[in-house]
């Protein structure tokens, strides 16, 4: 194919191109891409992630178109071998040469767009803007895993207060209180019997000594041993009772202290 038989290539930037009505259909696709490629690169203030997958698939379809016109060529180019359809063919070549190449300046005018837009300012913001989105969502779960817990701390401290002030309300306390003062009382009443028995001992110990009769003497002397043996028992019970109250009183102190430690 001679450079002279070749009609002049129509550039896919160019202000000579074809008018309409001398395109074919693959021109018209392939120019209506182009004028649409144009559009999106003179809005390229506004160029999105959407429009960078927008012009990958492009790029892939015209890559496809590209294979196919080639292969459209190829048989054709068989075709020019026979001298009965030399005119015709040569014609159709050249077309189709022409449309290849426009396709080839278009897939790399494309390639060159695509890659400006990778590496431009607005591709890398929007891959810092993606990293800082994947950070802020991690802290998200973070802070509301520890919302959680602290929310399941403050239910259990709710809970172990309130039973608290339950044991310790001012009816139990005031209960406590009676009873301590009634075990008071039951000593002192204690205390006043020990005292009329000492009384009577000391009376039963003078009569024993100014009594010299023996049967007499026996008589005192066991009632003597049974008022001992009375007081003995009294002295057990008041110690028992005493034993009692500082237990209350001890777990009375050490129940108000843990009350204080929760508040």
């Amino acid at each position: 194919m001679s450079a002279s038989a070749r009609p002049e290539l129509i550039r896919p930037f160019s202000h000579k191109n074809a008018p309409n009505s001398a395109r074919g259909p693959e021109d018209r696709s392939m120019y209506s891409a182009r004028n649409q490629f144009t559009q999106i690169k003179r809005s390229s203030e506004n160029i999105t992630t959407d429009d960078i997958v927008n012009l990958k698939r492009e790029k892939q379809n015209l890559l496809q178109e590209r294979t196919l016109l080639k292969a459209k060529l190829a048989r054709f180019a068989d075709i020019n071998r026979h001298p009965k359809a030399a005119g015709r063919n040569q014609q159709i070549a050249n077309s189709l040469e022409r449309q290849v190449r426009t396709l080839e300046q278009l897939t790399a005018s494309k390639r060159a767009e695509i890659a400006q837009l990778i590496y431009s300012d607005r591709a890398a913001v929007i891959t810092e803007l993606q990293e800082e989105s994947k950070m802020l969502h991690l802290e998200l779960m973070r802070l509301k895993k520890t919302k959680q817990e602290t929310e399941a701390e403050l239910r259990k401290v709710s809970a172990e207060l309130e039973e608290a002030c339950q044991k310790y309300s001012p009816a139990v306390l005031t209960k406590q209180q009676k009873t301590i003062k009634q075990l008071e009382r039951e000593i002192s009443a204690q205390q006043a019997r020990n005292e009329k028995l000492k009384q009577k001992i000391e009376v039963m110990q003078k009569d024993q000594e100014a009594n010299n009769y023996d049967d007499e003497n026996a008589k005192i002397q066991k009632q003597i041993d049974d008022l001992k043996a009375k007081i003995k028992e009294e002295q057990q019970a008041i110690a028992q009772l005493d034993k009692q109250m500082a237990q209350m009183s001890d777990e009375h102190a050490n129940e108000m202290q843990e009350l204080q430690s929760q508040l």
